[in-house]
């Protein structure tokens, strides 16, 4: 079996601690503007220029009813106490079963109430 010398030459086996104080770290991770700071450094160190990730801009695909939002936050919060209830208890006791015909009517009527915005 033939060992491709580049890949044994790249191969990253040792290992080297540094401190750093708060300050530094967070400077350092500010500079690497999101790429792994080992590789940062190492390229730094090496003298090559460090790769930064590329920042993309941030796109607002849609823009949402701040209503909507606050409600459909709501009903999933009640939805992860029920979920939360059940895997405890491992039963659905009529209290639980209440709450979740509650959520359902709450969902059906805020569809409503977009459907008709959005008709308008």
């Amino acid at each position: 079996m033939t060992t491709d010398k580049k890949s044994i030459r790249n191969l990253k086996d040792k290992k080297v601690q540094i401190r750093m104080s708060a300050d530094e770290k967070s400077l350092i991770l500010k500079r690497a503007q999101g790429t792994d700071i080992s590789t940062f450094l190492r390229e730094l160190g090496l003298g090559y220029e460090p790769k930064t990730a590329e920042q993309k801009p941030k796109v607002v695909i849609h823009s949402a009813d701040p209503e909507l939002v606050k409600e459909v936050a709501k009903i999933g919060n009640n939805i992860n106490q029920i979920a939360k209830h059940l895997n405890i208890t491992k039963e659905l006791d009529r209290n639980a079963f209440t709450e979740i015909l509650k959520i359902k009517a709450d969902l059906d009527a805020e569809l409503e109430r977009v459907r008709k915005n959005n008709a308008t």
